[in-house]
């Protein structure tokens, strides 16, 4: 399966903020269904502290540019840490987007973070190969900005090879 413009892609802080870092959230917003959660929302807008005034991300351009946008419930914790106890280890954002994902129950694709720790929870639970770096995403739509080395397509494959591997 190859992803395509129109698809849903469930979204990460880490992934919004580097596509903003090169500015190409305006282009992938416009060809993705791009779909995430009130957390990592949340997190885009902390830590202006380590980011230059061009690296902030507006929040209600970003909401707009939104397929959706899930709160993730109490009760959905708690089906979430007895079907994928795993999830509840990650960071708030990672860990919400993942409880999103198990509930969803459509057909979309999870764009890779940088984090080794939810690729291998996203293995373990069988949605490795639902997995997409940035550089995958952006190439689709004919766009090869230079991203920092962990959002290529090397990276993610090198890193989900040894996942497979049980070498991380």
């Amino acid at each position: 399966m190859t992803i395509k413009a129109g698809d849903i892609v469930l979204i990460d802080t880490n992934v919004i903020i580097e596509a903003h870092r090169v500015s190409c959230w305006p282009a992938l917003s416009q060809q993705y269904q791009f779909h995430t959660v009130a957390t990592v929302m949340e997190e885009t807008q902390t830590g202006f502290q380590n980011r230059t005034s061009p690296q902030q991300i507006d929040f209600g351009q970003l909401s707009q540019s939104m397929a959706h946008i899930y709160t993730v419930t109490e009760p959905d914790r708690i089906r979430c840490t007895f079907s994928h106890p795993d999830i509840m280890g990650l960071d708030p954002g990672e860990q919400d987007l993942l409880i999103y994902a198990s509930k969803a129950g459509q057909a979309c694709w999870l764009l890779a973070s940088p984090d080794k720790a939810a690729m291998r929870v996203a293995h373990k639970i069988g949605w490795l190969e639902q997995m997409v770096s940035l550089e995958s995403l952006l190439k689709s739509i004919n766009l090869y900005p230079k991203l920092a080395k962990n959002y290529t397509q090397q990276w993610h494959s090198n890193t989900s090879q040894n996942i497979r591997l049980g070498l991380l």
